[in-house]
């Protein structure tokens, strides 16, 4: 079979039109697929460079410490700038990592909402919050019985227009975290615990805000402030927000090659998949700080990337542990938090647990929003769904043959 496979190269970027799939169930065939991907290997492998070989990786880790790494990196910006010399520090045993955790709690929460616009007729918003957490003490893991917790809010904003979904989002969810905190420090009273980590699924350098309008990203910018604040306050330093995620960043090649430090033909690899070759199987980096333009003046940001590798398969598995400078980390709350963070990712098959199992209780399915919507527009107007959607939301909910 030959392949209808061309390419073409658009201003910043490669397009290969694949022809013809059928992508409605029972008409997918990846064997297909893989024919025709099959025929254009040699020239998907020339354009689609993603892990540097090891001389690439050796000259990249000579610049990586203060005073030789620089980045002229100029208007909407985020990367990472060392904070120390560049190296890596393998995580201890899971016995030892139990033993520097002490006696604390790791808690986990991940929110999510929906919102039909104009779609339907009743403007609301729905935002579903999913949390879990256990309990380390005298060497164990207490996990929390059960399933992992959700709170549902449903949200009538009164004008769209003048408050964008993403704060109305993050108003909400910054509530909750509130009394997360108090419910939290409750636990730590009653079991004679004297520190909490809550891991956060998203960044807290904001950089994504770069592209929203100035007045709302002040404001965005300034919850976080304000919550981080909060959470110092009520929880006396002893509750220590840390985001955890993944970066499809690729700054540290782009700063090396603004400094004139490395060639520009050099492929612009991933941060995670550089220091994937980098760091050792289980492993994390000495600090960075990440330089954030929506955040510039407001907070600091330092990151480490955690690389966990549970099973005897070589990965390229790192994600980013964030925390601010709201907060007092000295060394040995940092270690503690280090190593809450690894063993609960071990535990996740290489992504912390807490936060996966905080983020199936977050999700809202297609079928749930279908059925609220149904519900709402039955309880407040007395007629079936219809009634109140569109016809193009109707079409797409049930496709008319």
């Amino acid at each position: 079979m030959s392949s209808p496979v061309s390419r073409r190269e658009e201003g910043g970027y490669i397009v290969y039109e694949l022809g013809e799939i059928g992508w409605a169930p029972g008409e997918f065939d990846p064997g297909i697929i893989s024919l025709y991907l099959e025929d254009i290997r040699d020239e998907l492998s020339k354009d689609i460079d993603v892990t540097p070989g090891d001389e690439v990786a050796e000259e990249i880790s000579k610049y990586l410490e203060p005073g030789k790494y620089g980045c002229n990196i100029k208007g909407k910006y985020t990367y990472v700038e060392p904070l120390e010399p560049f190296t890596y520090y393998p995580m201890p045993s899971e016995e030892s990592a139990l033993e520097n955790v002490g006696d604390m709690v790791l808690a986990a929460y991940d929110a999510s909402y929906h919102t039909p616009g104009g779609h339907f007729t009743i403007p609301v918003m729905i935002i579903n919050i999913g949390y879990q957490y256990t309990i380390f003490k005298d060497g164990h893991v207490y996990r929390s019985p059960g399933e992992p917790y959700h709170l549902t809010y449903l949200v009538i904003p009164r004008d769209l227009d003048d408050k964008p979904r993403e704060l109305i989002s993050k108003e909400v969810e910054h509530h909750f975290v509130r009394r997360f905190v108090k419910y939290l420090l409750d636990i730590m009273k009653s079991e004679g615990l004297d520190l909490s980590v809550v891991m956060f699924d998203e960044n807290f350098n904001l950089g994504y805000a770069s592209t929203y309008s100035a007045s709302v990203r002040k404001e965005y910018v300034g919850m976080y402030d304000e919550l981080f604040r909060d959470v110092k306050e009520m929880g006396g330093g002893r509750v220590l927000p840390v985001g955890v995620y993944y970066s499809g960043r690729s700054s540290i090649i782009k700063c090396l090659k603004t400094a004139g430090l490395i060639s520009p033909d050099v492929p612009e690899y991933r941060d995670r998949v550089i220091m994937g070759r980098l760091l050792s199987r289980n492993s994390r980096s000495s600090r960075f700080q990440v330089v954030s333009d929506p955040i510039e003046g407001v907070y600091r940001v330092s990151t480490v990337y955690m690389h966990v590798e549970p099973m005897d398969i070589p990965t390229l598995n790192v994600f980013m542990v964030e925390y601010t400078d709201h907060f007092d980390w000295d060394p040995h709350s940092l270690e503690r938090m280090f190593n809450a963070v690894y063993l609960d990712a071990r535990r996740g098959g290489g992504y912390p647990y807490l936060l996966s199992e905080a983020h199936h209780a977050a999700v809202i399915y297609s079928r749930q929003r279908s059925d609220l919507e149904s519900i709402l527009s039955e309880l407040l107007l007395g007629q079936p769904p219809e009634y109140s959607m569109t016809g193009k939301s109707i079409g797409k909910r049930w496709r008319i043959l």
